[in-house]
């Protein structure tokens, strides 16, 4: 009952918020995200945590400048979901101000090889999964909640312009090789911390980092395209979406150097805009 109650209010609220400007919605987010700095949470030493690792060489007021950076963009992104949730397909295509690097996308369809599309938790992440489903009829990789109603909900949302998710677990991976040997596009957030035995320790902004393994192998075993896809907010604007190729290294036979030349990708594209990077988890190994 308090599950299903709990759904209609973020519903409600999600519809309320969606007809809002981003301009408006990026004020907001700079108040909400002061408010949030300083409210007390375990989160701000993990993110502190997270950005001493990554940028050793900046001091503590460097630090700290990011933190409170990276604190109003997450409430950016919270107070999106609204457009990421509800928004027309019109609506959502205004919302995307540039795309660079679409060509990657063009060469490798022209191939006949599948495409695998691999992002990181950077910017809007949900935009650009919306885009590459409106725009490929993509298959996505996706966490099911437990909660019918919500998963229900989720994918109803997600695959609202086309594509498919299909739930991690036992038979996501005949899926995805089936889309990739048929010469379809799936996709995958990479950065996520993989389970035990699915992953290795692979550098990360220098430091190790347990690093799925899920990429290389698909990589290997059908031959695909990788390219990475990033969209990053425009603040009262819109969002920029970018695709740049990975290195042939994600094929590589060896677990950890295929995993390797994905983290340097991601690297790569964080470090662009390490502001809007989601550092609240832990990320790094001891």
């Amino acid at each position: 009952m308090k599950q299903a109650l709990a759904l209609i209010i973020i519903k409600i609220l999600l519809r309320v918020i969606h007809h809002l400007p981003l301009g408006t919605l990026h004020r907001l987010g700079q108040i909400l995200g002061w408010a949030l700095y300083h409210w007390p949470s375990h989160k701000h030493t993990i993110i502190q945590g997270n950005l001493k690792r990554a940028f050793p060489h900046r001091n503590a007021e460097a630090i700290d400048h990011l933190h409170r950076q990276n604190t109003t963009e997450m409430a950016c992104f919270a107070l999106e979901s609204g457009l990421v949730w509800h928004a027309s397909k019109d609506k959502l295509l205004a919302s995307i101000k540039d795309v660079s690097g679409w060509e990657h996308v063009v060469n490798a369809q022209q191939t006949g090889r599948g495409i695998l599309l691999v992002g990181a938790h950077l910017g809007n992440w949900e935009i650009l999964n919306l885009y590459c489903m409106l725009k490929l009829q993509m298959v996505a990789l996706y966490k099911a909640p437990q909660n019918e109603a919500f998963n229900a909900w989720i994918k109803d949302a997600r695959e609202r312009f086309g594509g498919l998710l299909i739930p991690s677990g036992s038979q996501s991976m005949r899926h995805l090789l089936k889309t990739l040997k048929n010469g379809g596009t799936a996709g995958i957030i990479a950065d996520q911390r993989p389970r035990l035995g699915d992953g290795v320790i692979a550098s990360f902004f220098d430091s190790p980092a347990l690093t799925m393994t899920l990429v290389g192998r698909l990589a290997q075993r059908t031959g695909c395209t990788v390219l990475l896809a990033s969209c990053t907010r425009q603040h009262r604007q819109g969002f920029a979406i970018e695709i740049s190729p990975v290195s042939h290294a994600i094929a590589d036979p060896e677990p950890t150097v295929a995993a390797n030349a994905l983290n340097t990708a991601i690297e790569a594209s964080v470090r662009q805009h390490p502001e809007q990077y989601l550092w609240r988890y832990p990320r790094f190994e001891d």
